[in-house]
Parts: C-alpha cells; structure tokens; sequence
C-alpha cells in the first residue's frame, strides 16, 4: 500500500491546501471597498449637485432673457400709434393725440405721456415703469369716414383683429395726422362694425376699466368727446384703429438681497 507525502515548501515545511479568503483578507477587501463606493457615491452626489445648479442658472438666465427681450419689445412701441406718434406736435405746439377719455391722470391712462417711472409706488414697495402704446397686432381699418368729430366709427368688421374689440375697451383711432383714444361704449361684436364712443356711459364693476367713461365737459370750448379729426375723410384706407394699453413693470430687490426682481 502506497501513501502520499504532501508537497512541501523548499525549507521543508508542509503546505496546506488553500480553499477560500480568510476572515481577514475578506474584512479587508471589504474595507477596501466601502472606500471606492464612498468615492463614487461623492463623485455622483457632485455632479447630481452642479447639475441642479447649472439647471438653474440657465433658468434663471432665460427668464431674464425673455424679461428683457419683453421689456425691449415694449420699449422700442412705447407712445406708438399707427403712422403717427403720441409725442409728435403740430404746427401750433398742440399734441397730435387726443384723450377723450374722463379720467387722463391715472397711470393706466395717461395716453399723452408714453414712458414714465416712479420709485417705490409699485407693489410691495417696488419701483415701476408704465409703457402705454397702440397694440401693433390689434390694427383695424376704417370702413368709412366719419361724418364728424362726434359721430360713430365704422370699422371693417370682416377683419380678423376686429373679433377681438370687446365692450368697454380703449381705442385709438389714427391717421399720419392726428389720433384719438376713446373707450368703446357699445358691443362690436352685434354693430356690424359701427363703434360708439358715447360721453359719461361707465364702464361697470367687474368689467375691462372699470369706472372708466368718455369725457363730457368741455375746456377751452373743446369738447373732450371730440375725436381729433374726422377720420377718414381724405380716404378710409388712411385711417386705422387699434387697441391700446399701459403695460406695467414692477422691479424690487430680490428676497436674497443681492439683486433685483421684476
């Protein structure tokens, strides 16, 4: 009977079979890769984190864009009204716009001064800017002239813009000579295109201007509901109305204190 001798190392001694990793080098490894798992988790949580922040900043960069592309667009139309322009003068020194609206002095109606500001009157204490401007996209022609100064608009009711008049909106009416800004006082959409401009009928609670009307009184002998010419009475074509606004911008410092809101 034959038995076998267990291989031995060169100094002679006995070598044993070797079936798996001891209970240390199995801690050690483990160690070993808790820390790579460590790295790699604040690697992800790094990047995880300036992506949000990078996400962020582009945000907040393209709000700005499109305020200040917004604000510019405004700008760039403020006091405009069709050929014409709310600060041009005629030859006597007298505006070439008319308000014939009652109230003239609130911000939301002072149609004579295109562009005004003022510090700390806004919400919240905020400083604001008033653009006020004809709306290019709202342009209606006349259909007729006016018989006189006083009398209705006809205006081109198959004209698209024209389904957007409403009861109680502000129009201007303009020509390359003059222009006028009323409120409409009757329903354009069951006139057939005529539109009202009548004196001292209010615009009721919970409607667009609310508490607005047309002027009745007259200062230096002018009527304030006259319009400042017979539009259209060269050629209907020349004359154009429009819907007209005061947009208003509101700026205060940030809730962080290190700049500005709007």
């Amino acid at each position: 009977m034959h038995t076998r001798k267990r291989p031995t190392d060169a100094v002679g001694k006995r070598r044993s079979l070797q079936n798996g990793l001891s209970l240390i080098e199995l801690m050690v490894a483990m160690v070993i890769s808790l820390f790579l798992l460590a790295g790699v988790i604040q690697i992800f949580i790094g990047s995880k984190q300036s992506y949000r922040v990078n996400e962020g900043l582009s945000r907040l960069q393209e709000n700005a864009r499109y305020a200040f592309d917004r604000i510019a667009q405004d700008l760039n139309a403020s006091g405009y009204m069709g050929c014409n322009d709310s600060r041009g003068v005629d030859a006597n020194g007298d505006l070439l716009l008319t308000n014939a609206l009652s109230d003239t002095t609130t911000a939301a109606y002072d149609f004579t001064s295109p562009l005004d500001g003022a510090e700390g009157t806004g919400l919240n204490g905020s400083d604001t800017i008033n653009i006020r401007r004809a709306v290019t996209s709202s342009a209606v022609p006349l259909a007729a002239p006016m018989d006189s100064t006083t009398s209705t608009i006809l205006l081109d009711d198959t004209h698209p813009n024209y389904q957007g008049l409403e009861q109680w909106q502000l129009m201007a009416v303009s020509d390359c000579n003059s222009s006028s800004i009323f409120m409409i006082t009757n329903d354009p959409a069951a006139s057939a295109g005529v539109i009202e401009h009548a004196p001292g009928d209010v615009s009721p609670v919970g409607s667009p201007n609310e508490g607005q009307s047309n002027a009745a009184t007259t200062i230096t002998s002018v009527d304030y509901n006259d319009l400042k010419a017979r539009y259209g009475s060269l050629e209907a074509s020349e004359a154009t109305s429009f819907r007209v606004a005061t947009t208003s911008y509101s700026i205060q410092a940030s809730d962080s204190g290190t700049g500005f809101s709007l």
